[in-house]
């Protein structure tokens, strides 16, 4: 899910100026940043405005290049290479490859990327995932339908596909999507990529500020931090609900040492039994969001001894690189941001069953308090 304040758009007349297949250069890169959008679907205008944004901030991306795997409609999608345009109404970018599709699919995902991989090859690799999410929600709820990661014709991708759909080795992935930074979210993806970007509560939807974040992906070691830094300073900058945004940015290779501090914690504290949600901070800020997000040391905080977590919050210290968020989010109050969401289920619990089957369940030991 990613949040829509404003429902009435401002209709561009928005094109692809080649629409011919064009043919990749034979050349190596320093870096290939590969966007995948999930556009089929409300946030569609938002992409291609999005796109427009890419292509402004290109004309200075030295020896790096962006691709944007764009599904936009319901039996079509498009591999762009970006390029420089200053027009804002149309996208100018070359088309390298057209795709005839059904519907999205994890195998569909993976073909896209390697594709681009394949077409753009580089030393290096960053990949941006770019959609409605909803963090590690299972495909079916009691109430409405709900998708991990993306949005088409209603139908779902579990977080597990998507997952098992992306290949390991990328220096950073980037979620332009709603509350991803969670940890089961982020325990799934750490053998993907060094580093995740991701945020803990909704992100609005025109997401990340590409114009300014662009420059700083463009090399073979991107600044991360700058990236994040722009995004929270973005948002920031606005008034009212505008000023809404959380980012976190951290170290997939300290995770394992966290779960184990928390899997020590559980064992030592299991007579506590299931842990309470009472007066645990929310992230999750949209009132259809099906599974509920806390701020994972507050809920540390609030159900075990406080005397008992400082290895965790030193660790969490190592893990996150940097992380931000503004005072309220669509204004409600953000008391307690310790960078990560996590879930806490109940005995009874619709989703307990599904969580049951995610890895942090079972590695971070937190089965012995259900």
């Amino acid at each position: 899910m990613r949040f829509i304040l404003i429902t009435l758009f401002v209709v561009l007349f928005i094109s692809c100026k080649k629409d011919d297949q064009a043919e990749a250069p034979k050349i190596k890169y320093d870096h290939t940043i590969i966007v995948v959008m999930e556009a089929n679907n409300n946030l569609r205008q938002y992409a291609f405005n999005n796109i427009n944004e890419m292509e402004l901030a290109s004309n200075n991306l030295k020896n790096a290049a962006v691709l944007v795997y764009l599904h936009s409609n319901n039996d079509k999608a498009i591999l762009l290479r970006v390029k420089f345009d200053e027009n804002l109404k149309v996208i100018a970018s070359d088309t390298i490859k057209k795709y005839t599709i059904s519907s999205s699919s994890p195998q569909q995902l993976n073909m896209a990327i390697n594709d681009s991989k394949e077409l753009f090859p580089a030393e290096s690799y960053g990949l941006i995932l770019w959609s409605h999410a909803t963090s590690w929600a299972p495909p079916i709820s009691k109430r409405i339908e709900t998708r991990s990661f993306g949005e088409d014709q209603g139908k779902q991708m579990d977080i597990i596909d998507l997952k098992n759909s992306i290949p390991s080795g990328f220096e950073y992935i980037i979620f332009d999507a709603c509350n991803m930074a969670s940890i089961e979210v982020l325990w799934e993806f750490k053998e993907k990529a060094k580093y995740i970007i991701a945020s803990p509560t909704e992100v609005l939807a025109s997401g990340f500020p590409y114009r300014k974040v662009l420059p700083y992906l463009a090399s073979k070691e991107p600044d991360l931090i700058n990236v994040a830094n722009q995004y929270f300073e973005h948002y920031s900058s606005y008034t009212g609900q505008m000023q809404s945004a959380s980012v976190t940015l951290l170290n997939t290779a300290e995770l394992s040492k966290l779960s184990s501090l928390c899997a020590d914690l559980y064992l030592k504290n299991k007579s506590v039994g299931i842990p309470i949600r009472v007066n645990v901070q929310r992230l999750d800020y949209t009132a259809d969001f099906p599974v509920l997000a806390f701020d994972f040391v507050n809920y540390l905080e609030v159900n075990f001894p406080l005397s008992e977590l400082d290895p965790i919050k030193k660790q969490m210290e190592k893990t996150i690189i940097y992380k931000n968020a503004t005072d309220q989010f669509l204004g409600k109050p953000i008391k307690a941001f310790s960078g990560f969401t996590c879930f806490i289920p109940e005995s009874e619990d619709f989703y307990l069953n599904y969580y049951r089957t995610l890895n942090w369940y079972k590695d971070s030991g937190t089965n012995v308090l259900f």
